[in-house]
């Protein structure tokens, strides 16, 4: 990263405290110039997408589902926006351990950054961010600390 980049990045959770925390950890990226948004849940997270032009997309996989929601899941969101905004880097970041469909997101989403919350810290999403911005994937499944 030699000169000095701006990016406009959407966080994804359902978790106003995890928001917050993300929002911190990444005011850490250096020599980077960074907008964030941020959305509590997947149809709000799109209205943000398709009227905002984002680098890179964090979120999460599971939330609650609304009757009057539109994208069921962060997976839903996450396909969708695959589709539709292929140059978006997306970030996944879960609790999920279901090996079978972990498969599935990887296969379908084909995301630029996994993470799996239990065994993620700062150091490793910062890590994540800097690999991705540098135009390399990062995924940390089945990393032990």
């Amino acid at each position: 990263m030699k000169e000095k980049q701006e990016l406009k990045i959407l966080l994804i959770d359902d978790h106003n405290l995890i928001l917050d925390a993300y929002k911190n950890v990444l005011s850490k990226l250096e020599g980077i110039k960074i907008s964030i948004d941020i959305a509590n849940n997947c149809d709000v997270a799109w209205e943000k997408i398709v009227s905002s032009n984002y680098d890179i997309v964090l979120l999460d996989i599971n939330f609650p589902v609304y009757d009057e929601s539109k994208i069921l899941s962060g997976e839903d969101l996450a396909s969708k926006l695959r589709h539709d905004f292929p140059k978006i880097k997306i970030i996944i970041l879960t609790l999920l351990e279901d090996t079978f469909r972990l498969y599935n997101i990887l296969k379908i989403i084909n995301p630029d950054g996994f993470l799996l919350k239990g065994e993620t810290n700062s150091k490793e999403l910062l890590k994540c961010f800097e690999s991705i911005i540098d135009s390399n994937n990062y995924y940390s499944l089945g990393r032990k600390r």
